[in-house]
Order: C-alpha cells, then sequence, then structure tokens
C-alpha cells in the first residue's frame, strides 16, 4: 500500500497547512521533487496550484502511518477539495500517483495533488518550482 504523499505547498512542513495532517500520523518526512510540472501561485495567492508542464517542483515526501492513512487522506482531500466519487469537473485538485525523486535520488511513487486545469485561477508563474521561496520573496516586496 503507497502511504506517500508529495506535498509542495501549505501541507509542507512549516507551512500554513501542515496542522492538518495529524501529528501522530507522520512516519517520516524527506525532501523530494517531482519532474515535468509547473508550480503557480494561485490567483488569490493563497496556496499553489501544480500542473503539467517542463520544469521540476520541489517540496517534501511526507509518508503515513499505515493505521493513520485513513483518517490522514481524508483530511488532505478535504483541504484540497478534492472527492474521488465525484465528477473530475467538480474537483479543484485531482489526486493522482506519480514518480517523486528523493533528495538521495530515489525514484518513488506518491500521491499527488495536481491542480484542475478545467478550473480557472492560475496566477504568477513560480519559475524556481519552490513556494517556500516563493513565499519568502513575495513577503520582502
Amino acid at each position: 500500500m503507497n502511504r506517500n504523499f508529495f506535498v509542495y505547498g501549505t501541507l509542507m512542513t512549516g507551512c500554513s497547512n501542515h496542522h492538518v495532517i495529524p501529528k501522530n500520523a507522520i512516519e517520516n518526512i524527506q525532501n523530494a521533487a517531482i519532474e515535468n510540472v509547473e508550480l503557480y501561485s494561485h490567483i488569490s495567492g493563497e496556496y499553489p496550484c501544480m500542473i503539467e508542464g517542463n520544469s521540476t517542483v520541489f517540496g517534501e515526501v511526507i509518508t503515513i502511518k499505515e493505521r493513520h492513512f485513513q483518517k490522514a487522506l481524508q483530511a488532505m482531500d478535504l483541504l484540497e477539495d478534492y472527492d474521488e466519487n465525484a465528477p473530475t469537473r467538480d474537483n479543484l485538485y485531482i489526486r493522482e500517483i506519480k514518480e517523486v525523486v528523493l533528495e538521495t535520488g530515489e525514484r518513488i511513487q506518491a500521491y499527488v495533488y495536481m491542480y484542475n486545469p478545467i478550473h480557472k485561477g492560475l496566477g504568477k508563474r513560480i519559475p524556481d518550482g519552490n513556494w517556500k521561496t516563493w513565499l519568502d520573496k513575495k513577503w520582502e516586496m
């Protein structure tokens, strides 16, 4: 069973929604990246949107303990406005499994929330693919 989630925005350690994942549910956190995607700020500026593309996005792989998996999955799905039983058009994000590269170079499979391209709302592109550094620069302005 895959218990890995690649997070690249507000769910990362130290970010505004990391608390959504029950603390006792986390088994491990590793720095990671995902290729062939692009990162944007939502037009509101409050959260990132990752779509298919030609760049790399940096984030973390959070491994969830097996006994807490369903609870953590439900919490993240709710945050990302994803319902696996709803029509795709109704989801803000789509949960997919993609290949992720850990900082060790190991390639693994992880769940990823991809922004649903049917929805408008992409703001500025984040060229370095790093939400945390983009936030830091945003607050310096």
